[in-house]
């Protein structure tokens, strides 16, 4: 492989000729840039992207930690952040801590060792800890935080409006005349509790006891965990006419449940949930509040380049974002009050 000073030797030029040529800087005369360029095609010289990054102090690269990258939303946030790296002309590494506090240590010490110029995070219970962003800070590296539910003031934060969500929802069931809901989620989840302060805001406003309201807390966050869940919450006796789940994971094990024991949706039970990577084709179609993982994707990865390339330098905050409401199939009137299926409700 061609190095340098092949190239220099090759052109009759000094190897800082050939450093300006390639770089753009200094002034080199037409005619030894030409026997430079003649010279790197003849050897197929491809200069160091990584040695020359460190140079200037820059690696053009970013890293993204997430808890689990198959997670749908966790992969459309990706797919937006590549895209705009590329873009951009930077190149992004993943890190997959699996939700273990020791991997995701392990993972920043990487990304250090990597010489990153930026990182997006996940908010996740395992991710957002002030002393592994601490780590990164002293370091100068650049750090956006995206999705979950737990803000960081250091740095810049794209938060689903958790809360909205959880009210918006909850007022769509008490509008079709629901009154007794279940609520299935993972016990130590931040955005449960937080959609779950949403619930209980619409039934309180309503002027209905939150006491109507029945949590069912699961130990962990699988499909099988929210199916054992709903069988709980059936064998409670609760006499519930509506079920919230937590996430899509979650709705897929609830409606086997809910089928297994004989349970039809809407005609037994009303199920709604929070995202739609699979709602649409669940049969029945699912009531879901949806996300745009992709279009926050993109700005929290454009927010954290243009700090990179110094062109923001607000002081960081917190951004909460929408979700959408989508009526499907799955929820049905249990009074005069009836909203038809498909129909698209934005927050009240």
């Amino acid at each position: 492989m061609a190095t340098i000073h092949d190239v220099a030797r090759y052109a009759g030029v000094s190897v800082g000729t050939v450093s300006a040529v390639i770089n753009g800087t200094g002034r080199v005369s037409p005619k030894l840039q030409k026997k430079v360029n003649e010279a790197i095609r003849a050897l197929d010289y491809r200069p160091s992207h990584y040695a020359r990054a460190l140079k200037r102090q820059r690696t053009h690269s970013l890293a993204y930690l997430v808890p689990d990258v198959t997670n749908p939303g966790f992969s459309a946030i990706l797919r937006s952040t590549t895209r705009i790296a590329r873009q951009r002309h930077y190149t992004v590494f993943v890190f997959d801590t699996g939700g273990d506090p020791e991997a995701a240590r392990e993972s920043i010490e990487r990304v250090v060792e990597l010489r990153v110029d930026g990182v997006i995070l996940s908010l996740t219970w395992d991710l957002a800890r002030p002393e592994l962003i601490d780590v990164l800070r002293k370091r100068e590296i650049e750090v956006v935080g995206i999705s979950g539910s737990r803000s960081i003031d250091s740095i810049d934060c794209f938060l689903w409006d958790e809360v909205n969500a959880g009210y918006t929802l909850a007022c769509y069931l008490l509008r079709l005349g629901h009154r007794v809901l279940a609520f299935l989620h993972p016990a130590d989840s931040e955005s449960a509790r937080r959609r779950l302060h949403g619930i209980r805001n619409a039934y309180e406003e309503a002027g209905i006891p939150v006491s109507y309201i029945h949590t069912y807390p699961v130990s962990g966050y699988s499909t099988k965990d929210a199916y054992e869940g709903t069988l709980q919450a059936i064998s409670s006796a609760v006499p519930f006419s509506a079920l919230i789940a937590f996430n899509d994971a979650f709705v897929t094990g609830a409606t086997a449940a809910l089928a297994d024991q004989g349970l039809a949706i809407p005609e037994h039970v009303s199920v709604a949930t929070f995202g739609n990577s699979h709602t649409a084709f669940s049969r029945p179609q699912i009531t879901s509040m949806t996300y745009d993982y992709e279009s926050v994707g993109a700005r929290a990865s454009q927010r954290l380049l243009d700090r990179i390339e110094k062109a923001y330098d607000s002081e960081p905050r917190c951004e909460y974002v929408s979700m959408e409401l989508v009526v499907r199939p799955s929820c049905r009137a249990v009074s005069s009050a009836f909203i038809p299926p498909d129909e698209r409700i934005p927050l009240l």
